[in-house]
């Protein structure tokens, strides 16, 4: 008996799971919920991007004044497409 208050415990969904999820899809489809998320994509894309030039940087290539130039702008152009393709690929998935 006790297993099946557990399992009823875990398996529940109260009206306030559904009124909290309803809250975010309203704030998420708003132009201010946008903005956050391709916000938060665009500063993630823009830290793996970074990580990779510094990776390579670690293994001593690019320290050239002129290579170091052209990456940081690879850098900068490449997390806007890669937050484009994301935001493309997840409007196309949802």
């Amino acid at each position: 008996q006790a297993e099946d208050g557990i399992r009823d415990f875990c398996l529940s969904r109260g009206l306030g799971d559904v009124y909290k999820r309803q809250l975010i899809k309203l704030f998420l489809q708003s132009v201010i919920g946008k903005f956050f998320i391709l916000g938060i994509t665009w500063s993630f894309s823009f830290q793996i991007l970074s990580e990779i030039r510094h990776l390579i940087m670690d293994f001593g290539y690019g320290f050239d004044l002129t290579t170091t130039k052209v990456t940081g702008l690879i850098v900068i152009f490449g997390s806007f497409i890669l937050t484009v393709l994301i935001y493309l690929l997840g409007r196309s998935l949802f």
